[in-house]
């Protein structure tokens, strides 16, 4: 078996606060020796990425600059071992599967593709027709970048099935590699010391994938019971049914709060809540909060989904319910009359669990065994 392999992680990903992906994978590799980033900062910090897809002429300077850029860097790819092309990479993997022909390399390309940009526009955010030219432009360059590279990373094997089944893929081209979460982001928080009121958190984007409507829904049924409180915290285009009425016993944040603000209401609550979606992406994939509760030590509770299942079958810190707001309001109410010891080790067990399986020590360890697999 070949040991202290040199890989290079490049690309115009984004990294830093938002960035879960790149930072679990780059601060996980970061612990082994022979790792270098290549990196071309691309895109701004807090831009607008679905909007900038759009208007794809405004990134074509900025674009042609990275390739001079990793160009220039090609004395590094000579002697590696293997190249991860890092998320967002659709282009970028053409890019250097160009390089890796010119220097006659036989480095083993790695593709973060995280998620399919055609599935993700066309079908959940649903901003490009689905019979345009547009869209059939983004599938053949989806599915090009996932004919030449080497393996596919992917987080969950439900959505490496789908990627599959909708690009007529072998489940061997594929990586399994979890989201995690970076402690530098988020980290343990202490449980707090009583039940009054009981905190539900939910923080996110209001997305079709989270389910807001029920959410919505099972406030609503437990109105009326002053042990419970919610707090809401996040912005996005279904935010606009928590506009809509003042509801009782809710304190709704109507902002992007960055994680170092996030994790202040984080330490206050009890149990943060995942996602409820009936659409297939809510099936196939685990969200980055659930990932951002584990490590903050809060168990969850979410819809009992395949992904879900999957990982966190048995696992008593996280709640799996049907995707209802009656489901929702009873796993809520049972954990709530949990006394508070019984709830402090439920957050001590999602921890653990999370510095186990997702934190970057343990994504770097699984990425690792991946890589030394297939450049032995």
């Amino acid at each position: 078996m070949k040991k202290n392999v040199k890989i290079i992680y490049a690309g115009n990903y984004s990294k830093g606060k938002g960035y879960p992906r790149a930072n679990t994978l780059i601060e996980g590799l970061s612990l082994y020796s022979g790792f270098k980033e290549i990196r071309y900062p691309l895109w701004e910090s807090g831009e607008n990425k679905e909007e900038e897809v759009k208007k794809p002429y405004k990134k074509i300077i900025p674009f042609l600059k990275s390739v001079v850029f990793f160009f220039k860097n090609i004395e590094e790819y000579k002697n590696a071992d293997s190249l991860i092309v890092g998320y967002p990479g659709y282009i970028e993997i053409f890019i250097f599967k160009l390089i890796q022909i010119l220097t006659g390399n036989t480095f083993k390309i790695f593709y973060d593709y995280f998620f399919s940009v055609y599935e993700s526009l066309v079908f959940e955010r649903r901003v490009i027709k689905e019979n345009s030219v547009f869209a059939k432009l983004l599938y053949l360059i989806d599915k090009a970048g996932l004919l030449i590279a080497d393996k596919v990373l992917i987080d969950t094997v439900e959505h490496r099935d789908f990627l599959c089944e909708i690009f007529h893929l072998k489940k061997e081209r594929f990586a399994v590699i979890p989201v995690g979460e970076s402690e530098k982001t988020f980290s343990f928080l202490p449980y707090p010391e009583d039940k009054n009121p009981f905190t539900v958190l939910f923080f996110g984007t209001f997305l079709n994938l989270h389910g807001i409507d029920k959410i919505k829904g099972a406030i609503k049924l437990l109105e009326n019971n002053q042990n419970i409180k919610f707090t809401l915290v996040g912005k996005g285009k279904n935010d606009t049914l928590f506009k809509e009425e003042k509801l009782k016993n809710t304190e709704f944040i109507n902002e992007f709060i960055p994680p170092d603000e996030l994790k202040k209401f984080i330490a206050k609550s009890h149990v943060v809540l995942g996602i409820f979606g009936e659409n297939k992406r809510a099936q196939i994939v685990i969200p980055c909060k659930i990932y951002d509760a584990l490590a903050s030590g809060r168990p969850v509770i979410t819809g009992k989904t395949p992904s879900a299942e999957n990982v966190f079958k048995d696992k008593e810190f996280v709640f799996m319910c049907e995707n209802s707001a009656e489901s929702i309001a009873k796993s809520i109410e049972k954990l709530c009359n949990y006394n508070i010891e019984p709830l402090k080790n439920l957050g001590k067990g999602a921890y653990n669990f999370y510095k186990d399986n997702f934190s970057p020590e343990a994504i770097g360890k699984r990425l690792i065994k991946e890589i030394i697999s297939e450049v032995q």
